[in-house]
């Protein structure tokens, strides 16, 4: 069964896209400003972690 992808389109003002570049930068140790950073990935690898913390809190209270 295949996986129904969806896009996500972001926005950022220019100031707010060279933050977000410096901590993606930052947090994957890649530091060469010559070398692309993998925005898509970093974003995705964040969302993925505030999911699943979002998850483990929502089970967290159930158990509660």
């Amino acid at each position: 069964m295949a996986t129904e992808r969806r896009v996500l389109t972001i926005q950022l003002l220019p100031e707010q896209a060279a933050l977000i570049e410096k901590v993606a930068r930052l947090r994957s140790g890649q530091l060469d400003p010559q070398r692309p950073v993998d925005l898509a990935a970093y974003i995705y690898n964040v969302l993925n972690k505030d999911v699943a913390a979002c998850i483990s809190e929502i089970q967290a209270r159930r158990r509660s």
